[in-house]
């Protein structure tokens, strides 16, 4: 097998795929095709987006689960079926009123998390993911994404704490889009399994509510 390039080569690669890209199936096709990250090899399917690109609300997850996998979207299975009845309960649903993808675009094997590379390397992929649907208000619903684009590095409790204004971190990305509201909140994966938290994430709907007003 030939080496694999180095992670600051493939960002290299990532920015230039990214940059090239005008639409967001141009995007989609630049990430399918790009072999900076190995968790493409052990992956079924690119898992890209779901849901209407001209929403005003983008949610970012962290990576897809199995039945993304499977769908080739994301939050599918028990975690999707959450999101949306947590949407619906304030009269959006997905078809209409929010968009929805992951941070990393292939299931890491095991459903084990993404290592600080991995995200080094998709970060050019997700901000010019950003730039291209152009929404009113960001739902980040995942601790190391947040971190990623806030560049913070406090937990997640201590995050979604804070109203957060996005600004591309990329060096040398052509974005464009900037000073956008980004709301952080717990991922539907943890809700399942830490329902305590729901009184946390219904305050930050809440609060995604009252900016879409």
């Amino acid at each position: 097998n030939a080496p694999l390039i180095g992670a600051a080569e493939a960002q290299k690669q990532a920015l230039a795929l990214a940059n090239a890209a005008s639409t967001l199936d141009e995007l989609r096709d630049a990430i399918a095709g790009f072999d900076g990250l190995e968790i493409k090899k052990t992956a079924s399917q690119i898992v890209f987006a779901d849901g209407n690109p001209k929403a005003s609300v983008m949610v970012i997850g962290e990576v897809p689960g199995a039945e993304d996998d499977r769908a080739g979207k994301p939050f599918t299975g028990e975690s999707g079926q959450l999101l949306d009845r947590i949407f619906a309960a304030i009269g959006l649903n997905r078809a209409d009123h929010f968009y929805v993808t992951s941070f990393l675009n292939w299931r890491p094997p095991g459903n084990r998390s993404p290592t600080p590379s991995e995200f080094m390397i998709s970060l050019p992929f997700i901000e010019r993911h950003i730039a291209l649907v152009a929404p009113d208000i960001l739902l980040v619903c995942s601790a190391a994404a947040a971190q990623a684009l806030t560049g913070r590095k406090e937990g997640i409790s201590r995050v979604r704490k804070t109203e957060h204004i996005y600004k591309p971190v990329t060096a040398g990305l052509e974005s464009g889009v900037s000073g956008l509201p980004m709301i952080v909140t717990y991922s539907p994966d943890y809700l399942l399994q830490t329902p305590l938290q729901k009184r946390a994430v219904w305050a930050d709907i809440l609060a995604l509510e009252a900016r879409l007003a």
